[in-house]
């Protein structure tokens, strides 16, 4: 939690920086697995807390269904758009689109591996060791 107010802080001091891509959005991306990562070093937890193996038994369907939905969603949109003539593709360029697309999926995965892995990787396998119910997670 103190991670987002830090940021905050940090761009109410620095002001002209770019919206959305701040130092302050970095510091709240990044602190909390620097933390969790600071507290393993410091603690007898174990580095597999992190949850950075996959568990690929029995769960393909689920890792298919999030390899597959950014882009079938992105082409359900896209189709709809041009169906109802909201977009128009007359200048569409695939190779573009497809760079573009392939681009801003990086940035997302590599964005999700600092938020999961400190929240549902760290954060998580620790509630669970406290034996509370579902509800308390929320």
């Amino acid at each position: 939690m103190i991670s987002g107010w830090l940021g905050v802080l940090v761009d109410s001091v620095l002001i002209s920086q770019p919206k959305g891509d701040s130092l302050g959005m970095g510091i709240w991306l990044v602190l909390p697995l620097l933390t969790a990562c600071i507290i393993i070093l410091f603690s007898r937890v174990s580095w597999r807390d992190l949850g950075f193996r996959p568990n690929f038994k029995g769960n393909m369907k689920w890792y298919l269904a999030s390899v597959l939905i950014f882009p079938v969603v992105t082409a359900i949109v896209l189709l709809i758009g041009a169906a109802t003539n909201w977009i128009d593709l007359s200048a569409f360029n695939l190779k573009s689109f497809i760079f573009a697309f392939l681009s801003a999926l990086l940035i997302n995965f590599i964005i999700d591996i600092f938020e999961e892995t400190a929240w549902r990787g760290y954060l998580t396998s620790q509630l669970v060791k406290l034996n509370l119910s579902a509800l308390s997670y929320i």
